[in-house]
């Protein structure tokens, strides 16, 4: 968890910029059949974009609904790694709606085959990003988070 408004910022960009950019190669190479060079860099062109439509939605909307949420179901006396878990999996879920929605948009623009994409893409979306981000982004970005600012990780 971070102390203050700064390290929650860095926090953010490295969650995001990594999920965005980690979920982009997964969708380009499932609708590219198969990861390549092409599903890669077409991913990677379209993740500038992506990122800043992610974070602004990240810091704006889901992380302050999340933090709601999780303290809903999380005390004070409860460990990190609870509060870790709850954040993560609201922040997930969120974030794997507006991500999905914005990029059905994207890929196919306006059609009336919006929905029919986007239900059909989000559950797999949901737990491709939740599996991501318990596994490989969150604990990432903590460590990058902890050397960044030369914190000590309490046990």
């Amino acid at each position: 968890m971070t102390n203050n408004k700064k390290e929650s910022f860095v926090y953010n960009v490295i969650l995001c910029g990594a999920m965005t950019y980690l979920m982009g190669i997964v969708n380009m190479s499932i609708n590219m059949n198969g990861i390549s060079r092409l599903s890669i860099w077409t991913a990677t062109k379209s993740w500038p974009l992506t990122f800043l439509f992610g974070l602004i939605i990240a810091t704006l909307i889901i992380y302050p609904i999340a933090s709601r949420a999780t303290f809903q179901f999380v005390s004070s006396q409860d460990s990190k790694n609870a509060k870790i878990m709850f954040m993560s999996f609201f922040m997930v879920c969120g974030m794997s709606l507006c991500m999905a929605l914005f990029k059905v948009v994207m890929m196919n623009g306006f059609t009336n085959d919006i929905l029919s994409i986007f239900l059909k893409n989000w559950p797999r979306n949901f737990c491709i990003a939740l599996f991501i981000q318990l596994i490989l982004v969150g604990p990432f970005a903590r460590k990058m988070l902890d050397l960044i600012f030369k914190r000590t990780r309490d046990k």
